[in-house]
């Protein structure tokens, strides 16, 4: 379920709600506060999460982070077409796939990475969109959904999605039959929302995994459950992203997503779960 089809379902529900709590896309947490879908929560360790990563009323949080990558089905993909950055996604044979954008944060931010590996930003989308319509023109864009199940039945070749599900979605499958890549033109780190149903059945239940996904005390369950990809103070930042991937402001950029510094070594400081936090 998409992160806009979970704040459309709270919504239509209503009173008769079937979940107690969601996870969003990091940008579609203050439209769940628009929608009035959520109810306030904080957990002890409140003050400890920085204000770009949580509504101040407590109405949604961050709970962790991704960046897009690739994921790569080497047995159907031959090495000397493995792309490594969008530049190369334009040369191979292979059929691609993104998702829903619009609707799916994972499809969104692929497409807002895109944009910045061709001179696009948030308020330019189009060279994102571009590097899509050539690859439909090629006939190589895929409609299929980057599922667990899909990509174990071999039905996709290249998938854009966060690393944390790539990652998660390889080692359940076959670790020795893909590859997962940051591309080296451009990428970008976002996050998921937890909020809690206004009308949970269950009020108090949703405040465990609430705790338990906040920065200190949560780590590292959201570790062993996303099987977190690993890392080191080494971790290097795409090649043509515009922007400090660890900026002095602790204002977030528009949709809450921060691009990467050209080449930039990220400081141990800036990490979590071996990626950048911001």
């Amino acid at each position: 379920m998409s992160s806009a089809e979970e704040v459309a379902k709270f919504k239509a529900e209503g009173e008769n709600a079937t979940a107690d709590i969601g996870d969003v896309g990091f940008a579609f947490g203050p439209i769940a506060v628009e929608q009035g879908v959520t109810q306030p929560y904080k957990p002890s360790t409140w003050e400890e999460i920085p204000d770009w990563a949580k509504d101040e009323d407590g109405h949604w949080m961050l709970g962790y982070t991704g960046t897009i990558a690739f994921m790569i089905n080497k047995e159907l993909v031959p090495e000397d077409q493995r792309p490594g950055s969008f530049a190369d996604l334009g040369e191979g044979d292979y059929m691609v796939v993104v998702g829903a954008v619009g609707q799916a944060s994972q499809a969104n931010n692929a497409l807002l990475a895109a944009a910045y590996a061709n001179d696009g930003s948030e308020a330019d989308l189009a060279p994102g969109l571009e590097v899509f319509a050539e690859l439909a023109r090629q006939g190589r864009l895929s409609l299929a959904d980057p599922s667990i199940a899909n990509l174990e039945k071999g039905e996709i070749e290249v998938a854009l999605m966060w690393d944390f599900n790539a990652l998660n979605y390889r080692d359940q499958i076959n670790p020795d039959a893909f590859e997962v890549v940051i591309p080296s033109d451009a990428s970008v780190t976002s996050g998921y929302a937890t909020i809690i149903n206004r009308h949970a059945a269950h009020p108090m239940r949703p405040s465990w995994p609430v705790s338990s996904s906040s920065p200190t005390r949560g780590s590292s369950t959201w570790r062993r459950a996303m099987h977190a990809r690993s890392g080191s103070s080494t971790w290097r930042c795409p090649a043509k992203s515009p922007t400090s991937c660890c900026p002095t402001s602790s204002t977030p950029t528009l949709g809450r997503s921060r691009t990467l510094r050209p080449g930039s070594r990220v400081p141990a400081s800036c990490l979590v779960s071996g990626s950048p936090r911001c």
